[in-house]
């Protein structure tokens, strides 16, 4: 989150972020709809995902889809592969659970992680549009 808070300040974690985000990591590894992986390198966390299967309104065809919340690679070990690996992981999770569609957001000022994803076959689906009248 921190990265992308340099990106927009609209994603500046609160200061008890890390334990609600932890909760919610906490939850998400114990359901069957979630995965969460971690990436080490000598027992150092350098990466992680969270991805899980979420459901459209059950007007369209297809209602069920995979969403990928999170993945996020230390800088340092960034083009190295660990964000390929846990892809090809999500990839393999997924399609043991039937789901063909996956979903993800990007924020626009991430060149990286919107070229990342565009390399591996993700293209533009939506755009979400908002107004802050603070």
């Amino acid at each position: 989150m921190d990265f992308h808070s340099d990106l927009d300040p609209f994603i500046t974690r609160r200061d008890d972020g890390h334990k609600i985000f932890e909760k919610f990591v906490r939850e998400n590894i114990a359901s069957d709809d979630s995965l969460v992986l971690v990436a080490t390198d000598s027992g150092k966390v350098i990466g992680f995902s969270l991805v899980f299967i979420s459901n459209h309104p059950p007007v369209l065809k297809s209602e069920k889809y995979g969403f990928i919340d999170d993945v996020a690679v230390r800088s340092g070990y960034r083009r190295m592969g660990v964000g390929t690996a846990m892809l090809n992981k999500i990839h393999e999770w997924f399609e043991s659970k039937d789901i063909t569609r996956i979903e993800l957001n990007v924020v626009p000022n991430n060149i990286e992680g919107y070229s990342f994803w565009g390399k591996n076959g993700f293209r533009d689906f939506r755009h979400t549009l908002y107004i802050d009248k603070k």
